[in-house]
């Protein structure tokens, strides 16, 4: 069984992604209940388009969400989270917004979603776009706007094995 395997890995920290985990909330509600229990730090990667007041209960340090801001260059920014999500979402510490930016017009629309919901800077994390492993944005070009707008005490996010060239 996964709990298992985990488990004897001795693995402490796992992340559940790919799609939208929180459409298979039987699934993953045990696997959740679990990890917590055992003390094992756990994260969960979600688009926001599924509440995450059904695990209020889970609100512990050792579970975190992270919420995955879609911006405009991504096409589907209009599936983005609910808005009255937004602040039961942001309520606890541990969980972060995740934001993938391909140029300005996406820098501005974060900025704009940050303050319209009072987001605290230290739950967001910039992150430079990539394409066929190349980058979209230059990280550097992305410091230079969180410095200038006032966000540099929000995370530069880097996905390592991109500009590594692995897959």
């Amino acid at each position: 069984s996964l709990k298992g395997e985990i488990w004897g890995s001795g693995v402490n920290k796992i992340t559940i992604t790919g799609g939208e985990p929180l459409l298979y909330q039987a699934q993953i509600q045990d696997l959740l209940q679990w990890a917590v229990d055992s003390k094992i730090k756990t994260s969960v990667e979600t688009n926001g388009t599924v509440s995450t007041a059904i695990f209020g209960y889970y609100m512990s340090k050792f579970l975190s969400f992270i919420i995955d801001l879609k911006t405009p260059s991504s096409g589907v920014s209009s599936k983005n989270i609910k808005a009255g999500w937004i602040k039961d979402m942001m309520y606890n510490p541990n969980n972060w917004l995740k934001i993938v930016v391909a140029n300005e017009e996406d820098f501005r629309f974060a900025l704009d979603f940050i303050r319209n919901f009072n987001i605290r800077l230290e739950q967001c994390a910039f992150s430079p776009m990539f394409c066929d492993n190349k980058p979209v944005l230059g990280a550097n070009q992305l410091v230079q706007w969180m410095i200038k707008s006032g966000v540099s005490n929000s995370i530069i996010n880097v996905q390592v094995h991109k500009f590594l060239n692995m897959r």
